[in-house]
């Protein structure tokens, strides 16, 4: 039986910000995967993060979820396919009139996914998790940086995701934000899901990320790391 792909590459030439334009990207993440890339420079981790979930059409090529091309998907169907991904944004992505809270659950009650007394349930584990002491009930601004970066986390693996885009997800956080965050990442891995997890640097040979693949963007080609290495 053919397993098909959460997320799909086909020759597609993405668009990275600079007016710079990726070589043809052929790449399927299959479910249960983490696969690191370091997109060089946050702006690029950012394109790519953006071309992935449909918001950046390629300029040539296709890029699909679950098999569907984003670019032939009705808005209907395209907003219900992002309602299965969760996102940890560079920078937050914060809406600053919405609580935190609000902001975190805001997607998962759009689609309806899960009761909200099942999602506040969820969210405040995964908090705790993530070492905050509950769910933050201010607003964006009246956090501290490290609190709004656990916050983040917990928006982007909360309800039942099938792909999780990670943008810097250690930013502005100690280091031993790595243990909770491999533990949602297996979760994630075990229930069949898959993890893109784009990082400037750090991650991309660090053991204790257990990825199936590392790539790093150069030239606009994903460059295996294993293959940088023997070089």
């Amino acid at each position: 039986m053919i397993v098909p792909s959460i997320l799909s590459l086909a020759q597609a030439r993405l668009p990275l910000g600079g007016g710079q334009v990726s070589a043809p990207l052929s790449y399927e993440l299959m479910p249960g995967a983490l696969v690191v890339v370091d997109p060089q420079g946050t702006p690029h981790a950012t394109a790519l993060a953006d071309a992935c979930v449909g918001l950046a059409p390629p300029l040539a090529g296709r890029v699909l979820f679950q098999g569907r091309d984003w670019q032939t998907m009705g808005a209907t169907e395209a907003e219900e396919a992002r309602g299965q991904i969760g996102h940890c944004f560079a920078g937050g992505a914060w809406l600053p009139h919405l609580s935190v809270m609000d902001n975190m659950t805001l997607a998962q009650r759009h689609h309806g996914l899960l009761p909200d007394a099942a999602l506040a349930l969820r969210a405040a584990v995964l908090a705790r998790q993530f070492g905050l002491p509950g769910i933050p009930v201010g607003l964006p601004g009246s956090l501290d940086r490290r609190d709004l970066a656990r916050a983040n986390l917990v928006r982007a693996f909360l309800g039942r995701p099938s792909l999780v885009i990670l943008e810097e997800p250690r930013r502005d956080l100690p280091h031993d934000i790595t243990v909770p965050l491999v533990q949602a990442i297996r979760r994630v891995r075990d229930r069949g899901g898959a993890v893109l997890w784009l990082t400037v640097g750090g991650a991309l040979a660090e053991p204790a990320i257990p990825a199936d693949a590392r790539y790093r963007l150069a030239g606009g080609r994903l460059i295996p790391l294993r293959a940088e290495m023997a070089a």
